[in-house]
């Protein structure tokens, strides 16, 4: 299966819009909530405190199957900055 790797422009959400099973409590990415991404990180370079509210993004570096990639393309609620194929880890 090949994976990619991205940077992604997305909202954040907060603890109570989380619908995953479990306790949540930290802002995640509206991404991460919507897609099965294998790994994400802030690539933002921005401590949290100081993130605008408005407009509510920040750019996060995942990394995801082929399928979910085009996905998230597709999707216009995300910018995907850059994409690349790093094969079948």
């Amino acid at each position: 299966m090949a994976f990619f790797r991205a940077a992604i422009v997305t909202p954040w959400s907060s603890p109570e819009e989380d619908t995953r099973e479990g306790p949540h409590q930290a802002w995640n990415p509206t991404l991460i909530l919507e897609y099965e991404v294998r790994k994400f990180e802030d690539i933002t370079g921005q401590a949290a405190e100081v993130i605008p509210p408005s407009p509510n993004e920040y750019t996060i570096l995942v990394e995801c199957t082929e399928e979910v990639m085009s996905a998230i393309a597709a999707d216009s609620d995300y910018d995907v900055l850059w994409s690349e194929d790093i094969g079948d880890n």
